[in-house]
C-alpha cells in the first residue's frame, strides 16, 4: 500500500515512459504526473534525441530544461496543481519531498507558497544555472522550520526541527554555510569546465566514427579542429568534412594506429565511402 502513496511529476513524455516501466519492473504504484507542477502554461522539449546505439543523447536530452515561453522545438505539457497531487495519496498527507528539476524549484516555490506544509524531510538538489536564486526557497524552509542538516556540493538535506531544536539552532549560522558550499560549488564546477575544455582540445587529431541514423551506418574521421568553445571539425576518410557539436551526436573514438576496416571490434561496419549517402547529400546541401 505504502508504494503507492508516491508522486513523481516529470514533463518529459519519454522519461514519463521510462518512469511507468521501471514502475511495473519494481512492482511499485506511484503515481507518474505527466507534466509540470505549475501555475499556468509549462513547455517542454517535444522530442528526444534518441538515434543511434549510444545511450549518451538519451542522457543529454533528460536534463532539457522546460520554459514558461513556447519555442519552435517546444510544446505545452500539462500543468499539475498541488492540490490534485495531495489527493492522489489521501487520506494520507505527504512527509518528504525529494527536488531534481534543473533550476526550476524556485519557481515551483513561487507558484506553491505552501509546498512544504506537513513535510519532515526534504533532499534538494540546487541544480539551477548560475545566478539562480534559491532565496525563495530558503526563505519557505525556514517558514516550514526545515533546518539544514547536510550541504555537500548541490545537495541539501533538510529535516523538521523540534522546539528544542529551534532554540539552540543557529539560522544565520545555516544561512552562512549554504552560502558557502555553493561559492565552493560554483568554483569547482569553473575548474571542471576549464579542465573539460583542454581536454576537448586535446581530441585534435584522434580518429572517430559518427553515426549517421538516416544511413543507420557509422562514418570515420579524423577531427581536425576545435572552434575553442563547442564545435569540431571532422574530415571524414572519403574527403568531405563537415562541424559538429559532439556533445550533440553519437559518437565513438578509434584507435589511432589501427586501419578503418579494423576500426569497429564490436561487429559494427564502419563506412569510407558509400555513393550519394543521405550523409553526402546533407553535406552537399550546406
Amino acid at each position: 500500500a505504502e508504494k503507492k502513496k508516491r508522486v513523481v511529476v516529470e514533463p518529459q513524455p519519454k522519461m514519463c515512459e521510462t518512469l511507468e516501466r521501471n514502475k511495473t519492473l519494481q512492482n511499485s504504484g506511484f503515481f507518474v504526473a505527466k507534466g509540470a507542477l505549475a501555475k499556468g502554461n509549462v513547455y517542454a522539449a517535444k522530442k528526444a534525441a534518441l538515434d543511434g546505439p549510444d545511450t549518451m543523447t538519451q542522457r543529454q536530452w533528460m536534463f532539457h530544461k522546460t520554459s514558461r515561453k513556447q519555442t519552435a522545438s517546444t510544446s505545452l505539457v500539462k500543468s499539475w496543481d498541488l492540490k490534485t497531487l495531495r489527493e492522489k495519496v489521501a487520506p494520507r498527507k505527504f512527509t518528504a519531498v525529494v527536488v531534481d528539476c534543473e533550476g526550476a524549484f524556485p519557481d515551483v516555490v513561487d507558484d506553491f507558497p505552501d509546498i512544504f506544509d506537513g513535510i519532515r524531510v526534504v533532499y534538494l538538489e540546487r541544480d539551477g544555472e548560475s545566478g539562480t536564486d534559491y532565496s525563495r526557497v530558503d526563505a519557505a524552509l525556514e517558514k516550514a522550520n526545515l533546518a539544514l542538516v547536510l550541504a555537500a556540493s548541490k545537495h541539501r538535506v533538510y529535516v523538521k526541527a523540534t522546539a528544542a531544536d529551534l532554540k539552540k539552532r543557529d539560522a544565520e549560522k545555516s544561512r552562512r554555510l549554504n552560502n558557502r558550499v555553493d561559492a565552493k560549488t560554483a568554483a569547482s564546477y569553473r575548474g571542471e569546465r576549464a579542465s573539460s575544455k583542454k581536454k576537448v582540445e586535446a581530441n585534435v587529431g584522434r580518429r572517430l566514427k559518427v553515426w549517421w541514423p538516416k544511413d543507420s551506418a557509422w562514418y570515420a574521421g579524423t577531427i581536425t579542429a576545435f572552434n575553442g568553445r563547442t564545435k569540431h571539425t571532422i574530415t571524414y576518410d572519403d574527403g568531405e568534412t563537415e562541424v559538429l557539436n559532439l556533445s550533440k551526436e553519437t559518437t565513438r573514438f578509434l584507435p589511432s594506429k589501427r586501419k578503418v576496416e579494423e576500426d569497429s571490434d564490436d561487429g559494427e561496419e564502419v563506412i569510407t565511402s558509400k555513393p550519394r549517402t543521405a550523409r553526402q547529400v546533407a553535406l552537399a546541401t550546406k
